[in-house]
């Protein structure tokens, strides 16, 4: 669709460092404008009614570690008086913000983000925002497991899947008309975790797949797209608390102990918890989706754990605790090392992403949490091999790592190796256990007694 000047919209970056085309390559009908010094801000906001643009912009991205001269309430009452219903969103490089967040929330933003450790989640809010302008032709679209999905569903929205080079949604099952094992037997075969639905559709699928689990079972259930929404959610909460700087003497163990008890209510009632299935439903029902941090930590929670209970093995428990915490370290890295995959960093900066283990375990510790030696193991090992290869600032002998351990460092790779934000995997799981055994990194009996557990027989449409 042809867009004119008139229907073109403007995201305002005040004292913002983020790049501007991540947010200009997120439609090509937006405009940024940055706002670099206090005062162009006060200009701004003196201007009233001279400022041509003020209709347009439907966003301000604000970061304070520009702005020494305002405060985050000066800042908030000025941007609701010159924009009025616009989305304000504070950005930070200091994840030692993050304690203020409902604070800053409550002074007029519409939420906090930290940079570059929750570049995605900002990114859906700035999707989300531009959505609901027309002008843009933006339609947003959630991902729901395919193992949701079952033969005879219908849905009063359209289902779509997403093509892995243009990124492109098809639309493949219709509203109202039923879901075919035809069609899920082709997603399976071609491994495909999850599809599409329009994003305002969620909620209605969170309560249909909730009341069939409640047909089976007699109560209402959680499907496994909003189990994965909803521990997500709390591990970023919890992720925040590791911040807040209430940390002094006995009121430190006091938050200890409520984060740790927050991180075990996530890890019984979300991941370890898991519906009657075949092994490999079970997995399935772990697979997919980005690889951000709060996603990707309580995926390899609920892959370490299964594994733990389908070779009976080691504590599952501690495996899912440790998942949760074990990339924590990485909030503390330098935001241009942190912001690059592994293998585009400097050897200068390989050096200092490796210490993210070591870092992690600093945070607990700060934190006042109680942990044993094992969860310690786990944390500061799970980039070590069982082969000897890896990184870790401990020194171990080969061979030695815990169960837990290896079975966390198995996960943790198993989930880069599945996962794809288009919903099929960049390999199957039984191409991913081969990787692995191929690797030679892993227990070779370890990896083929978990692939013919999980891969043996894999589930009938």
């Amino acid at each position: 669709m042809e867009k004119n000047e008139q229907e073109r919209l403007e995201i305002l970056c005040l004292f913002c460092e983020i790049n501007p085309e991540i947010v200009a390559s997120l439609s090509s009908n937006i405009d940024v404008r940055r706002i670099n010094t206090a005062a162009d801000f006060e200009a701004l906001i003196a201007a009233e009614n001279e400022d041509p643009n003020t209709d347009k912009v439907c966003a301000v991205l604000y970061s304070q570690a520009g702005d020494t001269k305002h405060s985050t309430l000066e800042i908030a009452q000025c941007l609701a008086y010159k924009y009025p219903g616009k989305a304000l969103l504070f950005i930070t490089k200091d994840i030692a913000n993050a304690k203020d967040r409902e604070s800053i929330k409550k002074n007029g933003f519409d939420d906090l983000f930290i940079d570059p450790l929750e570049v995605d989640l900002l990114q859906k809010k700035i999707l989300s925002i531009l959505a609901r302008h027309k002008s843009t032709g933006l339609k947003l679209y959630a991902p729901v497991k395919l193992v949701d999905l079952q033969v005879g569903d219908v849905f009063d929205f359209d289902v779509f899947f997403q093509l892995s080079v243009s990124k492109k949604y098809i639309r493949y099952i219709r509203a109202g008309i039923a879901v075919s094992s035809e069609v899920l037997e082709k997603f399976r075969k071609h491994s495909f975790n999850f599809l599409y639905i329009p994003e305002e559709s969620l909620e209605s699928f969170f309560k249909m797949a909730g009341a069939k689990l409640g047909s089976i079972d007699g109560k209402a259930g959680l499907s496994s797209t909003e189990k994965q929404h909803k521990v997500e959610t709390l591990l970023r909460s919890v992720t925040y608390k590791f911040f807040d700087d209430k940390s002094a003497g006995v009121s430190a163990i006091g938050e200890g102990r409520e984060i740790f008890k927050e991180l075990n209510s996530i890890a019984e009632n979300f991941i370890l918890k898991s519906p009657k299935a075949s092994w490999f439903k079970k997995m399935q029902m772990t697979l997919g989706g980005k690889q951000d941090p709060y996603s990707h930590s309580s995926r390899v929670g609920s892959l370490g754990s299964l594994f733990a209970i389908a070779l009976g093995e080691g504590r599952p428990e501690l495996i899912s605790i440790a998942a949760l915490v074990h990339d924590l370290g990485k909030t503390l890295l330098p935001s241009e090392i942190a912001s690059k995959k592994e293998e585009d960093l400097t050897a200068v900066e390989l050096i200092k992403y490796q210490l993210h283990p070591e870092l992690s375990l600093r945070i607990l510790k700060e934190r006042r949490l109680i942990i044993d030696e094992d969860l310690t193991q786990c944390i500061l090992l799970h980039h070590r091999k069982w082969n000897g290869s890896g990184y870790s600032s401990k020194a171990h002998s080969v061979g030695s790592l815990s169960i837990e351990t290896q079975l966390l460092s198995i996960a943790d790779e198993f989930d880069y190796l599945i996962s794809s934000d288009t919903g099929g995997p960049k390999l199957s799981p039984a191409k991913a256990f081969d990787k692995l055994r191929e690797k030679l990194e892993h227990n070779p009996i370890l990896i083929n007694r978990l692939k013919t557990i999980f891969c043996s027989q894999q589930d009938s449409p």
